[in-house]
């Protein structure tokens, strides 16, 4: 039996089986066993009690085995019921839990479970109990408790699925809160920092620019959080537009460039074949790559960084684009990848506290794919680098996925 039924169980007793049924006493004769049997086609025991202590039982499957050839009623007719009673019979205190009783039947003798037995306070007789109650009794603590664990299940999950909402619902405002003076800063800061210039005052120019740049990183930070926010709640939405693929991709190189540069990288581009148009949301493709060369920039030092795109147009009706990016970085472990997309999560702590980031860019950067009828997958090795690889369809038409995304074409 289950744990989660044992409760249950124990706050039953055998006093909850109890059936108040006609006893006998030690002097009636067998024949007036049989004539009670046989008057009461329901009747399934009679516990023999003397003085209000039971001695013992009949059942109606003994009473037919003893009585089952003419002889045998003539011999055994005339004699006291103590002579074909069971004087061992099963003795149950009324408080006994049913799990208790249970185990007590499993470990005596198993005819008690057909024979039935004799609930008693102390010494004093009480009535009786089948073993066909006592399962039945099981049967539907058994269900009662699937039916409540079900029900605490569905009633984690829709609290889980509010929560969520309410947590979505939280980040978005907050970050639309924070994002309008944040915006303020950058535009003072980077005004005052050619104000600056041009007077002359050098010395505030830095100062300037470094608040501008830790106003970058911050306003980046918070754009994540909201779209996760949004994928969450179900508001992110698909703008669809055609594009060329390599311009779009010279365009996210030329950008990224000094940041590739600053750790001593060097960027490899390559492009199998004509790549030409896209059919897709520009801005998250465009995200999806900067996060991920980012990456590759910031746990690559004196490294490579390779960038190759195809296209596949052997794929039926569709074609289908694939970025791969790979680098010459740390690299990471099998336990590494596996937590790899997860949001707030990055590699380790360790990775946390040396490169900084939040860990939302990959578990973006999945979503992003996923609801464009792609997905991102990525291999890697400790100090041999790690491989990126985004496969999106060529040209998508309306929802890619079941998912209730609203797509803008």
């Amino acid at each position: 039996m289950n744990k989660h039924l044992d409760a249950s169980q124990n706050a039953m007793t055998a006093f909850d089986l109890l059936c108040s049924g006609p006893t006998i006493v030690p002097g009636m004769l067998n024949a007036q066993v049989y004539d009670a049997f046989s008057a009461d086609p329901d009747l399934h025991m009679l516990p023999v009690v003397d003085a209000g202590r039971p001695i013992g039982l009949i059942t109606r499957a003994n009473l037919i085995n003893r009585f089952a050839r003419p002889y045998q009623r003539e011999l055994y007719g005339k004699k006291p019921c103590t002579t074909i009673m069971d004087s061992r019979p099963l003795l149950v205190d009324k408080d006994t839990s049913l799990q208790e009783l249970s185990l007590t039947i499993a470990q005596a003798d198993l005819h008690h479970l057909s024979d039935g037995f004799i609930v008693t306070e102390g010494e004093r007789y009480l009535g009786t109990g089948t073993g066909h109650d006592l399962m039945r009794q099981i049967t539907q603590m058994q269900i009662n408790t699937e039916v409540e664990r079900t029900a605490a299940a569905n009633r984690a999950r829709d609290e889980a699925i509010m929560a969520s909402q309410f947590k979505s619902q939280f980040l978005a405002n907050m970050s639309h809160e924070l994002r309008t003076p944040l915006n303020a800063i950058l535009g003072y800061s980077e005004m005052l920092a050619e104000e600056a210039k041009d007077l002359g005052e050098e010395e505030f120019v830095s100062d300037l620019h470094k608040i501008h740049s830790a106003g970058r990183h911050l306003l980046g930070l918070i754009n994540n959080i909201l779209d996760l926010s949004k994928i969450e709640a179900d508001k992110m939405e698909l703008y669809l537009e055609n594009f060329d693929v390599a311009a779009m991709a010279d365009e996210v190189c030329a950008t990224l460039l000094p940041l590739i540069e600053k750790n001593g990288n060097t960027l490899e581009i390559r492009y199998a074949g004509g790549l030409g148009e896209m059919h897709s949301d520009l801005t998250k493709i465009r995200q999806i790559l900067f996060n991920l060369l980012s990456n590759a920039s910031k746990f690559t030092e004196r490294g490579t960084i390779v960038l190759t795109i195809a296209r596949d147009d052997s794929g039926g009706a569709n074609d289908w684009l694939s970025f791969e990016i790979a680098d010459s970085g740390i690299g990471m472990n099998q336990e590494q990848l596996g937590k790899l997309f997860q949001a707030f999560i990055q590699a380790d702590a360790s990775t946390t506290r040396k490169y900084g980031g939040t860990g939302l860019g990959l578990a973006i950067s999945q979503r992003f794919c996923r609801m464009m009828g792609g997905d991102i997958a990525a291999s890697s090795e400790p100090g041999k680098g790690s491989t990126f690889t985004v496969t999106l369809p060529a040209s998508l038409t309306g929802n890619p996925l079941a998912e209730d995304h609203h797509a803008i074409g």
